[in-house]
């Protein structure tokens, strides 16, 4: 992105306000990341993934109390909905969350959902107040920095270049895809709330089952194919009725 958005860095540098925003998220999300991959690390998937769900929720809160976006009846109501297909999706078992103790993963699931529900928020004032494509440079490079400073201190760069040469086909792809994503959906906030943009961004959970079905033969329970119908038909739904600012 360098390319793009090299004669906005030294503006960016000279503009407090927009560069302390930037800082903040890239902080942000450089601790809930790592937090949300310890959560999936030490956790149960069958606990953790449901709660993940509710980071459409926190997106929205701060949407609302900070830029003030009101979400009409019917905007409301589909979120909703895609919020309860997702957790019906991510939820392999229902028993599985009658017995849920106070244990390390739930905890650290429940401050990335937080945290990454502000890393969207952030993203979406990011791309209001700067531009979609220098807030993604910039979020990328505070975050290789952060993770370089990380891999010297701990002394992995030599594991991390050779895994690179393992597996760079499967990296490249992974940080192609997220780069379009984020900054995809940087762009669908300049045109519509922030909180419609996180709930369609979230049905990517819908991809991601649909690729589970076709690659790993993969089976859903009952309850997991009502999510899935749910989800794409309110998420349809939702982008058709929502105008542009």
């Amino acid at each position: 992105m360098l390319p793009f958005v090299y004669q906005d860095i030294i503006p960016l540098l000279l503009n407090t306000k927009a560069l302390s925003l930037l800082v903040l998220l890239g902080i942000i999300v450089t601790i809930a990341s790592y937090i949300d991959f310890e959560a999936l690390r030490i956790g149960k998937l069958s606990i953790v993934e449901p709660i993940y769900a509710f980071e459409i929720a926190v997106t929205a809160s701060f949407a609302a109390l900070v830029f003030g976006e009101v979400l009409s009846l019917y905007q409301g109501i589909l979120i909703v909905l895609i919020f309860i297909g997702i957790f019906f999706i991510s939820t392999s078992s229902f028993s599985s969350l009658k017995t849920i103790t106070w244990e390390k993963g739930i905890g650290l699931a429940i401050i990335a959902t937080i945290g990454m529900g502000i890393t969207n928020f952030l993203y979406g004032a990011g791309a209001r107040i700067t531009d979609p494509l220098l807030l993604n440079w910039f979020a990328s490079t505070f975050i290789a920095c952060i993770c370089g400073i990380a891999l010297i201190i701990r002394s992995e760069v030599q594991t991390m270049i050779s895994d690179l040469k393992t597996h760079h086909r499967l990296l490249f792809g992974v940080c192609v895809s997220d780069i379009v994503a984020w900054v995809a959906f940087s762009y669908a906030t300049l045109s519509i709330p922030i909180a419609v943009a996180t709930s369609i961004s979230e049905s990517y959970i819908v991809i991601a089952v649909l690729l589970g079905l076709k690659i790993n033969k993969e089976r859903l329970k009952k309850h997991q194919v009502f999510g899935l119908i749910l989800v794409i038909t309110a998420a349809i739904v939702l982008a058709s009725i929502t105008k542009e600012l």
